[in-house]
């Protein structure tokens, strides 16, 4: 593993848990909800850019049935990822902001971490296919 496990594991796991490392720990998460928060904005930018690109690449192609059949796949996906975004987004809200009944264990944030990084792998994927594709059909 990595990321934020690397941080709060060692602090929840450890006998010396203290209130500094308390202090430490909400310093490291609210970093890390910028960082989250950063990265989903910019992958909502590019899958804008993405739907501006399909756009063009239909109009360009209007009489090509195949094209236009993998363009509406990609629209098609790249609405699940904007979803999948929103989701994200609500599950860190809800780690940030917990109710008094509902504070976060530290597994809720690694397991956050590891949802990001996946979805991150994942867009990362269709990008790169997303460009073939795109520069195939110019």
């Amino acid at each position: 593993m990595g990321g934020i496990f690397n941080i709060i594991y060692p602090v929840f796991s450890s006998p010396a848990y203290t209130t500094m490392k308390v202090d430490e720990l909400a310093q490291t998460t609210h970093q890390y909800q910028r960082d989250w928060a950063g990265m989903l904005d910019f992958y909502e930018e590019e899958i804008r850019i993405f739907e501006r690109l399909l756009d063009e690449v239909a109009h360009e192609h209007p009489d090509r049935l195949s094209i236009l059949e993998h363009v509406e796949e990609y629209e098609a996906i790249l609405q699940r990822k904007k979803q999948h975004i929103m989701e994200l987004r609500s599950k860190i809200n809800t780690l940030t902001h917990p109710s008094p009944a509902n504070e976060p264990a530290a597994t809720d944030w690694v397991d956050l971490d590891h949802l990001i990084r996946h979805f991150s792998t994942d867009i990362e994927a269709l990008k790169k296919n997303f460009r073939r594709f795109t520069a195939h059909n110019d």
